[in-house]
């Protein structure tokens, strides 16, 4: 049986992720469905032939599917559990295609501006968790980009030495997102009190 301490983190806990709605749910699995589609066309289109293609699309089939069966968990009104399972599986797949690419792309092509995909997935996922736990977010998905980084980029190369720069911009895009969330809590707060 928990202790006090536990019951109490495990309240904590609950308390800040049940911050979800069925709406905001079906929101977020059609924002995936888009974001996939985008990618998709774009790489068809604008990108043939782009270095990590497969992992592109594998990333994006991955969504896709995992998507259609979080739809499936909403429609038999699992809300809580789909809001738990996005953070999740977003978090996975996107950090697995990542390392992958990072794995199998050729150091010589690796100094671009894909890490800046990092940035919207930060924010999304303060946004989501709120301050607390955003943080937390934000710290793993910058220990992963540090990681991916440092072990797979030749040393002396361009990705090594803008390392600092990139981490405190992703790490400035996190804790602007917490404190504009933080601010639009308070005041819907302040608005429901109104009512």
């Amino acid at each position: 049986m928990p202790g006090p301490s536990a019951r109490r983190a495990s309240s904590w806990l609950a308390a800040q992720t049940s911050n979800t709605t069925p709406a905001v749910e079906w929101s977020w699995i059609a924002g995936r469905f888009v974001i996939a589609a985008v990618i998709l066309a774009a790489l068809a289109g604008a990108f043939p032939g782009l270095v990590g293609a497969g992992t592109i699309v594998a990333t994006c089939a991955a969504i896709i599917v995992y998507s259609a069966a979080l739809a499936l968990l909403l429609l038999r009104g699992r809300v809580l559990l789909v809001f738990r399972l996005g953070i999740v599986l977003d978090f996975t797949v996107a950090t697995g295609g990542w390392w992958w690419t990072a794995r199998t792309i050729d150091p010589a092509l690796a100094d671009n501006d894909m890490w800046l995909a990092i940035l919207p997935v930060v924010i999304t996922g303060v946004v989501r968790l709120g301050p607390a736990l955003g943080a937390g977010y934000t710290l793993m998905w910058l220990g992963i980009f540090a990681w991916l980084t440092v072990g797979y980029r030749p040393p002396g190369s361009y990705a090594l030495e803008q390392l600092p720069l990139r981490l405190a911009f992703v790490l400035m895009g996190g804790v602007m997102s917490a404190w504009l969330a933080a601010q639009l809590r308070r005041e819907r707060n302040s608005a429901d009190q109104l009512r």
